[in-house]
């Protein structure tokens, strides 16, 4: 009886581990796995249920998600995470169950890369991911090239706020489809007003008319406030919005109202009179004019007596020789040979002996014509 026991026990314990066993596979391939995480890597982000980033089987431990990732991200750090049946109920990261929200994974995203591998292992119960490379050399993979017939489909426009744009925020407004000015570029020229000289204006260029996928001038803009700016300054009248299908980003050019430079003036003439400084002339000699001799008083001569019995015509003549030739004590002579006038005792004297000496000439002659 007891081996009977042994043996219904013994069955029951082996069908329920059967069981037990196809339960938990059966349960295991009901699973499905989806990768979630930030912006701008992932979009939608943080989304457990989107089908972009639904993880396919790789083997029979593991499923795989490949992401693209362009320039734009080369350097950042994207938080992630796996969850299970597109519910936050059940979550991994690298560490096995996520039970808290703070508990992300992160993937680090370094130069070169153009597309990340996330992994999940079902006996684990772990994530990780894998980067893949630019090969040196090799064209960047997430970049279409310009010939790619399928470039040609896109059609792209301007959108923006108000008063630069009307109506402003719609994707699809014809009045501002882009067209294309050459393989890489798509343009649009809008008028510009006075009342928007100074003002920051913010702007995109969506792809096909929709808000699925916009840019901006870092490239691809992933979120709401992605937008950027167009600073218009004084005098513009018009701006060139740009769209690089190359880089993927936008950029703009103001138009200019040209101003006149002002014609170069004259120089400016001082109104008060400028006074010469007036020097004096130096003062030249008159050549004519008679440089007076300093006057010597002329030697003083003592007049010899005559004796008596000297002839009187002799007397007369030697004392008119004497008085004529000799000056006196008190006669002067000029350089020009005029006697000097002194005072009137001088003349008279002079004028005297001049009257007495013609008297005595005549006196003279008369005696001899007798």
């Amino acid at each position: 009886m007891k081996k009977f026991i042994y043996l219904m026990l013994s069955i029951v314990l082996v069908i329920s581990m059967v069981v037990v066993t196809a339960v938990t596979a059966s349960a295991e391939k009901e699973h499905t796995y989806y990768a979630v995480g930030g912006a701008p890597l992932f979009n939608p982000e943080w989304a457990p249920n989107a089908e972009d980033y639904k993880m396919t089987k790789h083997s029979d431990t593991e499923y795989v998600v490949s992401i693209p990732v362009n320039k734009e991200l080369w350097g950042e750090t994207i938080p992630y995470r796996v969850s299970q049946n597109g519910t936050w109920d059940v979550c991994y990261n690298e560490e096995g169950l996520a039970l808290e929200p703070d508990c992300d994974s992160y993937i680090s995203i370094v130069k070169n890369t153009f597309a990340v591998d996330i992994w999940f292992n079902t006996e684990t119960k772990r994530s990780s991911y894998a980067l893949l490379f630019i090969p040196i050399g090799e064209p960047d993979p997430t970049q279409p090239s310009p010939t790619d017939p399928a470039e040609e489909e896109h059609t792209y426009y301007a959108v923006g706020s108000e008063p630069l744009f009307n109506p402003q925020w719609t994707p699809n407004a014809d009045v501002y489809k882009m067209t294309k000015r050459s393989e890489t570029e798509y343009a649009i020229t809008l008028p510009v007003s006075e009342d928007l000289w100074g003002e920051s204006m913010p702007y995109r260029v969506v792809e096909d008319g929709t808000w699925d996928v916009s840019y901006n001038e870092e490239g691809q803009a992933w979120g709401p406030d992605c937008d950027s700016y167009i600073g218009i300054v004084k005098n513009t009248f018009a701006v060139d919005i740009i769209f690089n299908i190359e880089t993927k980003r936008t950029s703009y050019a103001l138009l200019v109202i040209p101003v006149e430079e002002p014609a170069p003036t004259e120089p400016i003439v001082p109104t008060e009179e400028a006074t010469a400084p007036t020097e004096e002339a130096p003062t030249e000699e008159d050549p004519t004019e008679v440089t007076t001799a300093p006057t010597e008083e002329a030697p003083t001569y003592k007049a010899t007596e005559q004796p008596t019995t000297t002839d009187t015509t002799k007397t007369t003549s030697t004392t008119t020789a004497t008085e004529t030739t000799k000056p006196t004590a008190n006669t002067a002579l000029t350089a020009t040979g005029k006697v000097a006038t002194g005072n009137s005792t001088t003349v008279a004297l002079i004028i005297g002996v001049l009257m007495l000496a013609g008297a005595g000439i005549v006196s003279t002659r008369k005696k001899i014509t007798k």
